[in-house]
């Protein structure tokens, strides 16, 4: 190699060098996708919770149409969706009690 070579390689671009600018513009391009990327993120979570609290709202106005008489298929025959199902809660199950071992009888 040759000095001129290794001496380009060491010294950074002048800031105001067209090199500098253009990776200055793909360094800002790129950043402003994330940021899209991050407020498309917030919205969606926004609207997760929305659509969640109204899945609530429409699960208990149901179910009290339910106790006031109306019947699922009348429901449905007046265009009303059935609510999705209530999420299912886990059980934990109980460890075995280790706290007495098997003894050695013999």
């Amino acid at each position: 190699m040759t000095d001129e070579h290794t001496q380009a390689e060491q010294e950074p671009a002048q800031p105001d060098s067209p090199i500098e600018r253009t990776l200055q513009q793909m360094l800002a391009d790129r950043m402003q996708v994330a940021r899209d990327l991050a407020g498309a993120a917030s919205q969606l979570e926004q609207q997760r919770a929305q659509l969640a609290e109204a899945e609530r709202s429409y699960r208990a106005a149901y179910d009290l149409a339910l106790n006031n008489g109306w019947r699922p298929i009348d429901l449905r025959k007046i265009g009303l969706p059935t609510p999705a199902p209530k999420p299912r809660s886990r059980t934990r199950r109980k460890k075995n009690d280790t706290t007495n071992p098997p003894t050695d009888n013999s």
